[in-house]
């Protein structure tokens, strides 16, 4: 009885594992897809608009916002992410000559260990560039997730 009670448990525990890992597998092939068309995505929408919605989605997720004084760009003050690590945007907007735009979201963290010097590393931010798109053009949005979905869905199940 006893033996039985612990194959089931095994079996059980390996069935979360594999379970776990296809989800975990579905969400890194979702992300690889967005960050693939943020990468090279553009808006059509009137570059005003993007860019006022940019800045507003600094102030939403609790950032101060200080104009750089040239044209299209802004960054932010330093901002907490946790006990050990601070956060700071440089937001870039860029006007095509055929009047469509792109925003590039990046960041620089600064970390402190315990009794070491302080870390810094950086990078462009596709999580809050994706988030933009979805708060100024909401359809190519959606195209973009049910694609990423699609994707996904296909990837995680040829594994």
């Amino acid at each position: 009885m006893k033996a039985r009670y612990l194959w089931m448990c095994l079996l059980l525990f390996v069935m979360c594992a594999a379970g776990g890992c296809a989800s975990m597998r579905y969400t890194a092939y979702h992300d690889e897809y967005i960050t693939t068309q943020m990468k090279s995505y553009t808006f059509t929408t009137d570059f005003a608009r993007v860019w006022a919605t940019a800045r507003q989605l600094l102030f939403s997720s609790g950032y101060v916002v200080r104009d750089s004084g040239n044209g299209y760009t802004v960054e932010t003050e330093w901002g907490a992410i946790n006990e050990t690590t601070v956060r700071r945007y440089l937001v870039t907007g860029y006007v095509n000559p055929d009047k469509t735009s792109t925003v590039h979201f990046d960041y620089v963290d600064q970390s402190q260990g315990m009794g070491t010097a302080p870390y810094m590393s950086s990078q462009r931010d596709y999580v809050m560039e994706y988030e933009l798109v979805k708060r100024v053009e909401y359809d190519r949005w959606q195209e973009i997730e049910r694609a990423a979905k699609a994707y996904a869905n296909q990837k995680s199940a040829s594994k």
